[in-house]
């Protein structure tokens, strides 16, 4: 995870760099269309539903949920949407989103191979992509419960998920983005098209919600069972 770390750092100085825009880390794979942001997590969430099955976790439909949130996460300018793709970019480069075998599958054959740990491997970018969706949904059950200010927020959810996982220079680097986050009319009204108060935003940030902790569950579940130092 030492290598993870590395990648981690290197984008999240781009991201800070660039104000959370969108940076692109990629080798051989083709983009995906781009989303507006308003329409962005409600595809997320679909592809998230579909992806958390009794049978494991589909890595198709992770890839290309997981591809599709961008466009929110750029709108919350916390630099994570770069973080997420350059992850996104590993799964399609390890050609998890036109496989059948679910994402439990490919961990486990790393793990059996000894390449879980390598910065390329599926194991590396599942791991560090749960990290983040598991920092959006504590984030956005907040939002629907609280009507504290969103940094605020988003420092809470940060300190909650990624924060133990981060070196100082990392901590330094992603605080200094969660003060830029957007104010709630600012990014549910004005980049979403939402209304802030609307019972429609409400049922939308509910259902992402549920939909990411099912997939987040599910990824703690594959760390936790190989007895794994390193955990979501």
């Amino acid at each position: 995870d030492a290598k993870g770390r590395r990648s981690w750092a290197l984008v999240l100085v781009a991201a800070a760099c660039l104000g959370g825009a969108g940076y692109a880390a990629t080798r051989s794979a083709k983009p995906t269309p781009v989303l507006h942001a308003d329409r962005s997590l409600r595809t997320a969430t679909d592809l998230f539903r579909k992806a958390a099955t009794a049978d494991g976790l589909r890595s198709a439909e992770f890839t290309r949920a997981t591809d599709a949130l961008n466009p929110f996460l750029e709108a919350l300018h916390l630099g994570l949407a770069p973080l997420v793709r350059v992850n996104v970019v590993k799964l399609q480069n390890a050609g998890a989103e036109k496989t059948q075998d679910s994402i439990e599958t490919l961990v486990r054959a790393e793990r059996r191979a000894g390449t879980d740990d390598e910065d390329a491997s599926v194991s590396v970018a599942v791991l560090w992509n749960g990290r983040i969706l598991r920092l959006c949904e504590r984030l956005i059950r907040d939002v629907v419960k609280s009507d504290a200010p969103m940094p605020q927020l988003a420092h809470r959810a940060y300190k909650t998920t990624l924060e133990p996982h981060h070196n100082w220079i990392m901590r330094s680097g992603a605080r200094a983005l969660l003060r830029l986050t957007p104010d709630r009319r600012t990014l549910f009204e004005t980049r979403l098209g939402y209304e802030a108060d609307g019972p429609a935003l409400r049922a939308d940030l509910e259902a992402f919600a549920a939909a990411v902790r099912a997939c987040v569950d599910r990824l703690d579940a594959l760390y936790r069972e190989a007895d794994s130092r390193e955990r979501l």
